[in-house]
């Protein structure tokens, strides 16, 4: 149905920057009234607006870069995604931050790829939450009580069910403490 929509809906090319704007805005809005969980401010009233916010930059790249794509129309599109990605880092939300840099270009790519790592290591030592988790990932099971609580209760709930699960309502997706939010794979 989409985009059979976007196909007949010819004035959704047109809104390069209003798509930008609702990003950037939504964003924005996150990182001053959201309060923090877990090391991150990743919501408003129950909603991650960076979710939507993935789909909005999705379309403004599609619009800005649906004629030709040139080396300025390319800068632009990096200072948009270096704004997101900046207020995604000052609301601490990386995970959804990682997911900007994506090109089809090697170059670009490689570029992003070294950008990302460089960020990668910033981010560990400037964020103690970011530390935690990847102790956790390390060795969940050394760091059990703790951090790696979340990921041993997923582990768990996977093993579990095995290959096929337990059947449709049969599994405990409870005993995951923020399933809600997270672990959707396991939950499922």
């Amino acid at each position: 149905v989409i985009p059979v929509m976007i196909r007949k809906m010819k004035f959704l090319k047109d809104l390069t920057w209003i798509y930008a704007g609702i990003g950037i805005v939504l964003l924005a809005a996150v990182l001053v009234l959201a309060s923090t969980s877990y090391g991150a401010k990743l919501s408003l009233m129950g909603i991650q607006p960076s979710e939507v916010i993935k789909i909005t930059f999705v379309f403004f790249m599609a619009s800005l870069l649906c004629t030709k794509v040139d080396f300025r129309k390319v800068v632009m599109a990096t200072i948009v995604a270096v704004i997101h990605v900046g207020i995604l880092v000052l609301s601490r939300d990386l995970g959804s931050a990682v997911i900007f840099f994506v090109t089809r270009n090697p170059g670009y790519m490689l570029l992003g790829l070294g950008g990302g790592c460089v960020g990668a290591v910033v981010a560990y030592h400037l964020f103690g939450h970011v530390r935690q988790r990847v102790s956790a990932w390390r060795d969940p099971m050394a760091v059990y009580q703790n951090e790696g609580y979340q990921i041993v209760q997923s582990l768990f709930a996977i093993g579990t069910g095995g290959w096929f699960g337990m059947g449709l309502c049969q599994g405990s997706p409870e005993k995951i403490p923020v399933v809600k939010n997270d672990f959707i794979f396991s939950a499922i």
